[in-house]
């Protein structure tokens, strides 16, 4: 691998590292928060339906 490979290896794994540091923290200060509890997430599954027996993609938005 070549010395640039190996660098934008090391940023990717940095920003990797960054972003499930950042998910972590809104998971923790949205999940149980009035908003989200209350409006967001039940308004969220209503729209979906139901889903049973259907193959669900989950773009990894928010805390999903």
């Amino acid at each position: 691998m070549g010395e640039r490979a190996e660098v934008m290896t090391d940023i990717s794994k940095k920003v990797a590292a960054s972003y499930d540091e950042m998910a972590d923290d809104y998971f923790t200060e949205t999940e149980n928060k009035s908003f989200h509890a209350d409006y967001e997430r039940p308004a969220m599954l209503e729209l979906l339906g139901d889903v049973k027996g259907k193959k669900i993609l989950e773009p990894g938005c928010a805390s999903g």
